[in-house]
């Protein structure tokens, strides 16, 4: 199911020894010898899957070769992969442009042409959105904002609680940056409550210390950032960790230490 596409072992990140490069390797190992056994609609999302760990990572090459062997098969006479997983991977592709400081715009752009061709056009596009705006909010806040309630209305009419969870987070970074940090905050402490893994505590942790570093709410952000950036180091979640140390090193100077 396109909508669980993402979730496959995401959830466990957090737990002792998870790594993400070493899962992200598993991934595309797994890819790189897939045989008859394997559609290459499955080798896709795989590869999808792998790219964003290694965004995560910050392992940024590592995450564009997966996702230009995404873009063969999408690319492909023959038709090997639908619209479902060529609008996740330009999206993917568009996140990690973001991530590496690149233009990402035109990769969301074609992830939302392609999900509204795929066969489940409303859940594939939520997913685009809420990728997008949780990366992105800042260039249209209010835009953002509209788009991931959306998706987040969407979500919980589906019952589809781990994709609920990542467009709350989604919608509470829209309002950060649309400047209802009242409402961000709220919506954050939701998330926090509803987080079921160390992975997802500590993404919703860094928003929260983000916010309030925003705010200029040093002392309230520290604790946040410390335990956010604690979690990410262990999983070598290196894009992240940086997150949380740049704002905390202002947050505390000795917390580099």
């Amino acid at each position: 199911m396109i909508n669980n596409a993402l979730q496959i072992g995401i959830a466990g990140l957090g737990s002792p020894g998870v790594r993400l490069d070493s899962v992200a390797a598993s991934y595309e190992e797994v890819a790189r010898h897939a045989g008859l056994s394997t559609s290459p609609r499955e080798r896709a999302l795989t590869l999808i899957h792998a790219a964003l760990l290694r965004a995560w990572a910050g392992d940024f090459a590592e995450a564009k070769s997966s996702l230009a062997s995404v873009a063969d098969l999408s690319d492909s006479p023959a038709g090997l992969i639908t619209y479902g997983e060529a609008a996740l991977g330009a999206a993917v592709r568009g996140v990690v442009c973001e991530m590496s400081g690149e233009p990402s715009q035109g990769w969301f752009d074609q992830a939302q042409a392609r999900a509204k061709l795929s066969a489940d056009p409303a859940g594939t596009l939520a997913i685009v959105t809420v990728l997008q705006a949780e990366i992105s909010a800042y260039a249209d806040p209010l835009r953002a904002r509209r788009d991931s309630l959306n998706a987040l209305a969407h979500f919980r009419q589906r019952g589809v609680a781990d994709w609920y969870l990542w467009a709350l987070r989604a919608a509470a970074v829209t309002a950060r940056e649309a400047g209802l940090t009242a409402v961000a905050g709220a919506e954050l402490l939701a998330a926090h409550s509803l987080s079921r893994s160390p992975w997802d505590q500590a993404r919703t942790e860094l928003a929260l210390g983000e916010m309030l570093f925003q705010e200029g709410r040093f002392n309230a952000a520290r604790p946040y950032l410390i335990s956010a950036r604690s979690t990410f180091k262990a999983q070598r979640a290196k894009y992240l960790a940086m997150r949380a140390l740049t704002r905390l090193t202002v947050a505390d100077p000795h917390s580099g230490r």
